[in-house]
């Protein structure tokens, strides 16, 4: 299995450079003293370490909007990868955005000695770490907490493990619950006496969504069609490198792009990063017939997908990113589940349609083991068949109605 550079830190950086900053930190000074109810002095400043997952930092948003609310006036900076900073800077409970590069060692330690000094010096009052049992954003905290002893760190608990030593205010992360109230529970641990309620909502970044989405690129393909919009259908046969046994075998894509392509009126649309574009290309190509189909795959901006989304009738995607953009724009999705599980992960909309098999061996990504894993056989997802995702479809396409097929 390929790893991301951030999982070979977990696992070989982590465990050694962890402790080692700890033991340096009791030199520097000792740690800011929290009472029961929170840290000593009044939070101003509060930095937000979240890194992994598109999907996830969406679903982080109501949380980061409540952190607003229970420290009135402070300013949250969010600590991210770049190829989540136009989402994130959408986030309507982020002041700033901070990113970084990690596609190797080598442009990680550039980038990070871009950012930490200038991270250093805005002297955060709290670090907030969302990342779920992570050396790699631990290691962060431990090392701005060498400069300012007195930052308050929040991080999940995990007993045994060297960041509970770090951590001053630790939660919960409770399995039977999904991923939004999770990562809002731990605001709750910032300050336990908060007596405002968790609401999970996305109706502010709904809006935000459709006033900046960009419809140039789709429109492009539409307004051709004007007089008889087509019933669109949006592909995503990606899941991102850190895990592909994610992705729905691409013969059983194969055959409900066939059986789209001979229904009336309809329009099939593939998306996907710059990374996808060699996947998606070869997989248009295995095609007996690209007729209706139409790539925008690495062609998008973000602000262009949501202008492709605003115009998608259905999306049918892996467990990634997309999945939760769409639901939060109330889109119609099916998505496919297997080595993660949707309690956690699940969409977040009510017009969903979740494949899960639940096998024995499922869900077999653990956020404790860095969602490493060893099957090279998914099952899982190989026996979702495309009779049973075309039943939803048609069921989706038929109750368009008239004016659309």
């Amino acid at each position: 299995m390929k790893t991301s550079t951030m999982q070979r830190i977990d696992r070989t950086v982590g465990p050694l450079l962890g402790p080692f900053l700890l033991g340096l930190r009791g030199i520097f000074g000792p740690r800011r003293k929290a009472g029961p109810n929170g840290p000593t002095t009044a939070i101003k400043k509060i930095l937000v370490l979240k890194f992994l997952g598109m999907g996830t930092l969406l679903l982080a948003s109501p949380a980061l909007r409540r952190l607003k609310v229970m420290h009135p006036g402070a300013k949250v900076v969010l600590f991210t990868l770049v190829q989540n900073e136009a989402l994130a800077e959408m986030l309507p409970g982020v002041d700033e955005v901070v990113v970084i590069r990690i596609n190797d060692p080598w442009q990680l330690l550039k980038s990070l000695s871009g950012v930490l000094p200038g991270l250093i010096r805005q002297r955060f009052d709290a670090v907030i770490d969302l990342e779920f049992f992570a050396n790699f954003s631990a290691l962060i905290t431990a090392f701005l907490t060498l400069f300012h002893p007195g930052i308050l760190a929040v991080g999940y608990d995990f007993p045994g493990h060297w960041r509970n030593r770090l951590h001053q205010k630790r939660g919960t992360f409770h399995h039977q619950k999904h991923i939004s109230v999770i990562m809002g529970d731990l605001m709750d641990a910032l300050l336990p006496d908060f007596q405002g309620p968790q609401e999970i909502s996305f109706e502010p970044e709904k809006r935000i969504f459709f006033e900046k989405a960009q419809t140039d690129l789709v429109m492009e393909v539409l307004m051709p069609r004007s007089g008889n919009l087509p019933f669109v259908v949006t592909l995503n046969i990606n899941s991102g490198d850190l895990c592909k046994n994610r992705e729905w075998p691409l013969e059983h894509f194969r055959t409900v792009v066939t059986e789209l392509q001979g229904r009336k009126n309809i329009l099939i649309f593939l998306i996907g990063g710059a990374a996808d574009v060699p996947h998606v290309a070869a997989f248009i190509a295995s095609l007996p017939s690209q007729e209706k189909v139409v790539n925008f795959c690495g062609r998008a901006s973000f602000h262009q997908l949501l202008g492709i989304f605003s115009k998608t009738d259905l999306l049918i995607t892996n467990d990634s990113g997309p999945l939760h953009i769409a639901t939060v724009m109330t889109i119609p999705t099916i998505v496919f589940f297997g080595p993660e599980t949707p309690l956690l992960y699940g969409p977040v909309g009510e017009r969903s349609h979740v494949f899960y098999r639940e096998l024995a061996c499922s869900p077999c990504l653990s956020i404790y083991n860095s969602k490493y894993h060893v099957c090279h056989d998914n099952q899982c997802l190989k026996t979702i068949t495309p009779e049973q995702v075309m039943k939803v479809v048609d069921a989706e396409i038929n109750s368009a109605g008239a004016h659309k097929i």
